[in-house]
């Protein structure tokens, strides 16, 4: 079905001879594609589970006005044979409606292939650059895109108390207890638009890629409302499990960032904060995927997020 899917799709734009290999599938499915001219794209087939047409195409707004701004790179949509960028596929045999995007090609290594204290500080001034523009940022009519804020972290529970067969009553007890921490401190910040935004919410390191020392962001597939210490708190639980480089890097991510956007002291001291909020959505996302392959690969780490979890609510 997939390989239909993907036929079909590039069908509807005008490459020729396209060659195309699958890159990551464990949410929406994405693909490295080659035209004949051997110009580069990335084509994004979105899970019919979780993406409507409103929120594809706020992303895709969201994109171009990030794209039209010269100091962040960001993929660059592409429109396809009737001038549209969403491409939507009914397949024979599926009563699911196929979502696709073609993007330009970002050019360029992960970050992760060279990390450093100079990096890290060029990533933390990238991410600034996002939450500034999204300041400036006014949403057309019908926008559409999902939120991570206190009420989204309220929700947390129904799943937690589902998984009592995989977990124990004590690690579901602490992260009922972490959602409430978290909870009070989101009310007491508040969602003036200073601390709360539209944000990328998934800034790991393979979503920057680096070119020539300039950093690129990519996948924005799960971008939504939210508070920017959340995206903060993303990039530094991918450094907190090496302790020797943690404090080093962790300063370095805030100068980057307050070059541009100055922190107060008390966001700062909320971070871990933030931080255990992030490893709530990377366990809600393991125990409520639908695709087999998330948990297989992701519930090894199941046990180490909890214990982090219970490590950042007590700091």
């Amino acid at each position: 079905m997939t390989n239909d899917i993907v036929k079909a799709a590039l069908a509807e734009y005008n490459l020729e001879q396209t060659n195309a290999s699958l890159l990551r599938s464990l949410g929406n499915s994405t693909y490295k594609v080659v035209a004949n001219d051997e110009k580069c794209f990335s084509l994004r087939i979105y899970s019919p589970d979780n993406f409507d047409e409103a929120q594809v195409s706020s992303e895709l707004t969201w994109l171009r006005f990030l794209f039209s701004k010269n100091s962040i790179l960001v993929p660059n949509p592409v429109r396809n044979k009737q001038g549209n960028f969403i491409t939507n596929l009914h397949l024979k045999d599926s009563e699911s409606l196929w979502l696709c995007c073609l993007f330009d090609w970002v050019e360029g290594q992960e970050s992760s292939k060279n990390l450093s204290s100079k990096l890290i500080e060029n990533i933390g001034e990238t991410i600034a650059h996002l939450h500034s523009y999204s300041r400036s940022f006014h949403p057309p009519a019908g926008f559409k895109r999902k939120s991570y804020d206190a009420n989204w972290l309220r929700k947390h529970s129904s799943w937690i108390r589902n998984a009592y067969t995989e977990l124990s009553e004590n690690e579901c007890q602490l992260l009922l207890q972490a959602i409430e921490r978290i909870y009070s401190e989101m009310v007491t910040l508040g969602e003036s638009n200073q601390y709360f935004g539209l944000i990328h919410s998934d800034l790991h390191f393979g979503n920057f890629i680096v070119n020539s020392e300039k950093v690129q962001v990519i996948d924005f597939d799960e971008c939504g409302w939210g508070f920017y210490l959340f995206d903060i708190a993303g990039t530094l639980m991918e450094i907190i499990d090496e302790p020797s480089q943690y404090p080093i890097f962790r300063e370095c991510l805030l100068k980057g960032y307050e070059k541009l956007s100055p922190l107060p002291l008390t966001h700062i001291q909320q971070i871990e904060i933030f931080m255990a909020a992030q490893g709530l959505a990377f366990l809600q996302w393991v125990f409520l995927a639908k695709n087999p392959e998330v948990r297989q690969q992701k519930m090894k780490w199941v046990p180490e997020i909890i214990e982090r979890i219970e490590e950042f609510i007590s700091a």
